[in-house]
């Protein structure tokens, strides 16, 4: 854990699994223990490195609430520019026709209908 925390304090904690984030949330510090252990409001435990306490595999850490919000905010940035490509590719491919070629009806709204999607990236 690259920074510290004193009781009282909001931090963070995530599951990241190549940069995606699996499980994330927000609480306050309760305690911190003589051995360094960090206990939250909602009853996690973490130990004096930021690491869930006894989770061998897929253990969340400690984060600092403002990067884990950050994170949370880019990583929503990134799934909307996704949803609208794939609303993209399904205009595109609802053209497409049995043979494989693609009809469009009217040229001009086909056109102004993709500009409209590609603006909205």
């Amino acid at each position: 854990m690259f920074f510290t925390v004193k009781v009282g304090d909001e931090v963070g904690y995530c599951r990241t699994h190549y940069g995606t984030i699996m499980a994330k949330g927000f609480s306050k510090v309760a305690k911190i223990n003589g051995h360094g252990h960090i206990i939250l409001e909602d009853g996690l435990k973490f130990d004096r490195g930021g690491s869930e306490y006894k989770v061998r595999y897929s253990a969340r850490y400690l984060i600092e609430a403002a990067k884990l919000r950050e994170m949370i905010a880019a990583d929503e940035a990134r799934h909307d520019v996704n949803r609208k490509m794939r609303d993209i590719v399904a205009f595109i491919e609802s053209a497409k026709t049995g043979a494989g070629n693609y009809s469009v009806s009217d040229m001009a709204v086909t056109k102004a209908m993709l500009r409209t999607m590609v603006d909205a990236l």
